[in-house]
This record gives structure tokens, sequence and C-alpha cells, in this order.
């Protein structure tokens, strides 16, 4: 049996909580390999650039915007730069949205509310508009009905429309591109955007994710991972309901209710959900054909340590500045807390003579 979710997905992950240590882990019964998301990346120059570069922007709008800017940053022109970079490529895929994980930073800084709790940064170049609407552009692409799944070959190689199109990669975000501008904007490449050492870190990072990339994948090749949940393929409101009646005769639709797992896999109305990659479950000891056995992960013992030095770096500049983040909300705090209690006073005093007006008009009467 297996688990309905609050959010309608028949969710296998759910079951974890109820195994102890020797019981295994439910696996629906089938072949699942016909729907095996994980492959090797398309031999394609313009993909993995794409990516290279999406990984790189990646960590750096997370580390400078999450979960807020400073006032005294210095960044927020580069950043509008990345952002434009989003908002105009034509070489992205949901491949590449998938492997740098950027939807869900873009996503994270989109949903940024100021309050007085939460206090955020005043942001030039309108980027909390702009991240909004690049992060409603991407789920509104993804509810098409065309979007592919994970497994099908176009997943890969489907580019998606951009954002804003005919803009140049640069600050003044209001002029037009020129024809032969614009053939250069198609190449989206932020070379001339990076230093000599932020683009080293940019191929040192890229370089560490195709290898173990390519460690985790030959093993999930060879061994099929099983999904962690199931939804309906469904989308049409009448044939929704028939795949719900078809697990639930009595029509009774409840989170948590168990389903025979045999009705997930024996119909075709059913598709498999599956884990990111770097929560597959790849074991500790596998190695990968043509891998060194004193490799890990597919990296020498020297690439290990040089890529802990960079990540140990960069967990540290962090912890850094979420403490000055912490620091300057306390210190903002008060003042935001004061102001929405004399706001709240005064929408109170407004409603209180308004009410007095409206009271005193019916005496009249």
């Amino acid at each position: 049996m297996t688990l309905l979710d609050d959010y309608g997905y028949i969710n296998l992950d759910a079951l974890d909580i109820y195994l102890d240590e020797t019981e295994a882990a439910f696996s629906p019964p089938g072949d699942f390999s016909a729907t095996n998301p994980y492959r090797d990346l398309p031999d394609s120059p313009v993909i993995l650039n794409a990516i290279k570069q999406t990984l790189y922007i990646h960590d750096y709008l997370s580390d400078i915007l999450l979960p807020t800017s400073l006032p005294e940053d210095t960044d927020y022109e580069l950043c509008s730069l990345f952002l434009r970079s989003l908002e105009t490529r034509t070489d992205l895929t949901w491949l590449v949205l998938d492997e740098s994980d950027i939807k869900q930073v873009i996503m994270a800084i989109a949903q940024r509310r100021d309050s007085p709790r939460m206090p955020m940064a005043e942001e030039p170049f309108d980027l909390q508009a702009r991240f909004k609407a690049l992060h409603k552009h991407w789920d509104d692409l993804e509810r098409l009905p065309d979007h592919p799944q994970r497994w099908e070959s176009s997943y890969d190689t489907q580019l998606l429309p951009p954002l804003l199109k005919a803009q140049p990669l640069s600050s003044n975000h209001d002029e037009l591109l020129s024809e032969e501008e614009q053939q250069q904007q198609q190449q989206n490449t932020l070379a001339h955007l990076l230093t000599p050492e932020q683009e080293l870190l940019a191929s040192t990072n890229f370089n560490y994710y195709l290898t173990t990339r390519a460690h985790k994948v030959s093993y999930l090749k060879l061994h099929p991972p099983q999904p962690m949940a199931f939804a309906p393929i469904a989308k049409q409101p009448h044939a929704l309901r028939e795949t719900w009646d078809n697990v639930f005769p009595d029509g009774k639709v409840e989170a948590g209710r168990a389903i025979a797992a045999n009705k997930l896999t024996d119909e075709q109305t059913w598709q498999p959900i599956y884990r990111k990659l770097d929560t597959e479950r790849i074991p500790y000891d596998w190695m990968a054909p043509g891998e060194a056995e004193d490799s890990i992960m597919g990296l020498t013992q020297e690439q290990w340590d040089a890529r802990t030095v960079v990540s140990d770096a960069r967990w540290k500049r962090l912890e850094e500045r979420r403490a000055k983040v912490k620091d300057w909300q306390d210190e903002v705090r008060p003042a935001k807390e004061a102001k929405v209690r004399e706001e709240m006073e005064r929408d109170r005093a407004e409603n209180a003579a308004a009410a007095a007006e409206r009271e005193g008009k019916k005496l009249e009467l």
C-alpha cells in the first residue's frame, strides 16, 4: 500500500515514518526503466555552457540575496545583469533549469517579503518585481500541456522562450538591441561580466559537477530508481475524476488513505515522480567504469581535497554574511515594528471616526 498526501500525490516516501530499521523500504511493483530520468548529458556545447553559467548564477544570487541583501552591498548591478541574462536567454531547457537548480533559487528570492519580523533591504533595478515576473514565467511554461517529462529526450533539448526579447545584457534595461547585437545576445555569454577569478571558480565548480554527476548517473542508469510518488496524468476535470474514482471507488479522496500499489502501476493513468539527483541513494562504495579504486565520487584525492577547501571557504563566507544579515535585521526591526503599530493605530482611529460619523448620520435621520 501507499499513502495519499495533502498535495494530491501518492507519496511513497511518507511510508518511511512507519518503517523501522528492520523493514524494507516500500517498492512499487513494475519495471520503471522506461521512465528513468537519469542519463548522460547531451553532447551539446550550447546546453553545457548554459548549465555552467546558470550554476554560477545560482550560487551568486543565492549568496547575495537570500534571505536578503544588505544596504552596504555593492553587487546589485551584477545581480541585475545576471538576472537580465536569465530573462533573455534563449539556450535554457528544462534540463538546464533542473541541473542548475536555478528555478528554486529564483522562486525563493521572488517569495521574499519585507516585514517587521524579516526586514528586507531596499534593492535597486526593480529586482524583486523582476524576480517575481521570471518565476511566474517559468511556472506558466511548466503548466503548459506540452511540458515534457524528465525521462523524455525533449526535456533536455526543448528550448524555453525567454521572458524578455530584444533586451541588452547591460544596466540600461530600456535600450533596444540592434540586429547585430541581437545575434550576439543569442550566444548568452557572461564571460565579459566575470573577473578572471570568477571565471576560474565557475569552471572549477562546473568540472566538479560534471565528474560527480557522471559518477551518480552511472549507477542510476544500471539501477533505475524507484519513484518517490505518483501523480495523475489527466488534467481535464472529468478525466481526473475518473482517475481518482479508480483508486477510491467510494469517491472519498482524503489525505492519509491507503492505496494498493498495483492500482498505480497496472493502469496507464498515473505518472511517476522522481527525486532530485542529489537526494538519490548511491552506494558509498560504488565504482563507475573507468574510475580509480581510490577515487571519491569519481574525484582523485587531490581533487576532492581542493574541492573541500573551496566549499569550506564559501560556507565560512556565508556564515559571516548570515551573521551580518541577522545583526542588521535586529537593528532595524524595532523601527519597523513601531511603524506598523503606528499605522495600525492610525487605521483604528480612522475606522472609529468613520463609524462615529455613520452613527451620527443615523441619529440625524
